[in-house]
């Protein structure tokens, strides 16, 4: 997969979050994103509170900065 396509499921995944959590901007729905992201890390209701945000955050900076300096 290549970069613009990766960028491309991203934003099939940011329109379906703002149908499912309607908020207008796309620049605002991405930040409302990132945030129930953090909230879903922090529930332990929801299963996924063994997870560290920072930790998936910072391993998801290394992986963009792979695949932007790798150009594929």
């Amino acid at each position: 997969m290549n970069n613009h396509k990766r960028a491309e499921t991203a934003l099939v995944a940011l329109k379906a979050f703002n149908i499912a959590a309607p908020n207008g901007d796309l620049d605002e729905v991405l930040s409302d994103l990132i945030c129930n992201l953090m909230h879903l890390c922090d529930d332990t209701a929801l299963g996924l509170s063994h997870l560290d945000f920072d930790e998936i955050l910072a391993s998801a900076q290394q992986s963009y900065l792979n695949e932007h300096w790798a150009r594929y």
